[in-house]
């Protein structure tokens, strides 16, 4: 995670999968959250692509 430059975080499992499932709920507070995960998801696939 050092490597590449991914800091520590912690989020609830459950609301994030609230946030993620229900289209209902307001996803304001988890916008920062969601968008970082993203950011891990699709850099790491493409780093561990080209690797």
């Amino acid at each position: 995670m050092k490597k590449f430059r991914i800091r520590e975080g912690s989020i609830s499992k459950y609301c994030l999968g609230v946030a993620l499932t229900n289209k209902e709920v307001k996803k304001n507070n988890f916008k920062e959250k969601i968008s970082s995960l993203n950011h891990i998801i699709y850099a790491g696939n493409h780093i561990t692509a080209n690797s």
